[in-house]
């Protein structure tokens, strides 16, 4: 019964879909027209992470080292571009809530990321997770964006200034 629950997970991930059109992002915000997808399944790790991944997560690294889980409750870690001096830690994370009501939130840790060994997705790429309807790209020169579509919150990372919305 288990596997049939991951497995049903893993095959709902692999569906394609384009952003609805009833989303809108900000200003400045990357459009998500302009990368490439790439298939959800290659981002999955169920032997690392089987609880998450059976709930629909996917998982991947930036070039520039970032590490991201997209799923019930979206989060990044690493050394993000583009914060102010007050925001800058050893490691920087955004996360959302659970429900994915609430806009993604920075947090900072005095403590080191943890690297993971995850799939890396390549500047011009983008992931979507269709269960949670978040799509994640990466960008050339350090940018990192996603944007949950159901509630139109998200972030960007890049050298020019990074936010969260």
């Amino acid at each position: 019964m288990k596997r049939m629950a991951i497995v049903a997970a893993g095959a709902a991930l692999v569906s394609v879909s384009a952003l609805p059109s009833a989303y809108a992002t900000p200003d400045g915000f990357p459009d998500p027209n302009g990368f490439a997808p790439v298939d959800a399944t290659a981002f999955v790790r169920p032997f690392s992470y089987a609880e998450r991944w059976a709930s629909g997560y996917v998982f991947f690294r930036t070039p520039d080292g970032i590490s991201c889980a997209i799923g019930g409750s979206s989060w990044c870690t690493g050394a993000f571009p583009g914060l102010s001096a007050e925001q800058q830690s050893p490691c920087a994370s955004v996360r959302q809530g659970a429900d994915g009501s609430a806009p993604f939130r920075l947090e900072s840790s005095d403590q080191p990321c943890v690297q993971t060994n995850d799939k890396v997705l390549e500047p011009g790429q983008k992931l979507t997770n269709t269960i949670y309807e978040i799509t994640c790209m990466v960008g050339d020169g350090n940018l990192t964006a996603c944007v949950d579509t159901r509630n139109n919150h998200g972030f960007i990372f890049q050298p020019s200034g990074s936010w969260t919305f």
